[in-house]
């Protein structure tokens, strides 16, 4: 009987540690989503910024073009 309910305590002891995950999928997949998001906002904000310098360098060019003093 007590080599039975040490059987059965060490069994019980393997499935909890078996069912216990450090991370969930849904987490897992939540947090790459997140990550994801940031970089691409911080990839769209960067072409924004070097898309405007260039306007902004083309704008003065044509000043300089038009209003040559």
């Amino acid at each position: 009987m007590k080599s039975f309910t040490q059987i059965t305590v060490l069994s019980l002891f393997l499935l909890g540690l078996a069912g216990c995950e450090s991370q969930q999928p849904a987490t897992h997949v939540g947090e790459t989503l997140d990550r994801a998001g940031t970089a691409t906002g911080q990839a769209v904000g960067n072409a924004a910024a070097s898309t405007g310098r260039a306007l902004d360098r083309a704008g003065n060019y044509i000043d300089e073009k038009v209003n040559p003093n």
